[in-house]
């Protein structure tokens, strides 16, 4: 009986789709560590709404 792990092909294609969930694995340890943190500073938010309110009709 063969052993489906022996095989050249097998054992290259194992070997491709190991580096693929490895990659995938650092892609989503980085969006964990952004995960949370804000786009913009309180400062720039709150520049961005008190020049709204400053001038609404200025879209």
């Amino acid at each position: 009986m063969r052993n489906p792990a022996r095989s050249a092909g097998d054992i290259a294609a194992y070997e491709r789709k190991i580096a693929q969930l490895e990659r995938d694995k650092v892609i989503a340890e980085e969006r964990l560590a952004n995960c949370g943190k804000p786009k913009h500073t309180l400062e720039e938010s709150l520049e961005l709404a008190l020049t709204f309110l400053s001038r609404p009709w200025k879209i």
